[in-house]
């Protein structure tokens, strides 16, 4: 939730957009989430969770991205963040593709 925060706020949508909410009443949930307001509502999103993790993953904040209110190319997140940076020996690079990742089928 920490990651996301940072990435929301950094993509103009505001903080504190996630919760926790633990609760097993329908009806307290329904009204948890109606109590919630934002100032911009998140985007719906247009693509099928379908196929390999890492794609997945970045579809969702491209998504996000797309639709959103501060168009940024880069949003600094902390040294443990996932998928971290990758660097790259320019001299040494043999094009094998090990820094963006294992191929995946169909991409």
């Amino acid at each position: 939730m920490e990651f996301a925060e940072l990435v929301f706020d950094g993509l103009g949508y505001g903080q504190s957009r996630t919760h926790i909410i633990d609760d097993q009443e329908p009806s307290t949930v329904k009204n948890i989430l109606a109590s919630l307001s934002y100032d911009y509502v998140m985007p719906n999103g247009d693509f099928q969770p379908m196929g390999w993790k890492r794609p997945i993953m970045a579809l969702s904040p491209s998504q996000l991205h797309e639709k959103a209110p501060s168009l940024v190319d880069q949003i600094n997140l902390p040294a443990v963040a996932p998928f971290g940076s990758v660097n790259i020996d320019i001299d040494n690079c043999t094009l094998c593709l090990a820094c963006v990742g294992r191929a995946q089928p169909g991409l």
